[in-house]
């Protein structure tokens, strides 16, 4: 979950897809797509009471958002 953010973080503004969270989170060895899915859902959560959003955009993957800008 913390690659994630950190992927999120050094790719600002950018929408990522499953396939390069994946690769990102847990390297080429791991195919279960899911793993991406539960870490959005737990990210979410940290994120709940902040200026910071991760928006799922459909058909793309995922963004980052800082409401604040």
């Amino acid at each position: 979950m913390y690659r994630i953010m950190f992927a999120f973080n050094l790719q600002q503004g950018r929408t990522l897809n499953k396939k390069f969270l994946l690769l990102y989170g847990w390297g080429p060895e791991n195919n279960v797509q899911n793993n991406v899915t539960v870490a959005i859902s737990e990210l979410r959560l940290m994120l709940r009471d902040t200026e910071m959003e991760i928006m799922t955009i459909r058909g793309q993957g995922y963004r980052l958002l800082n409401m604040t800008h």
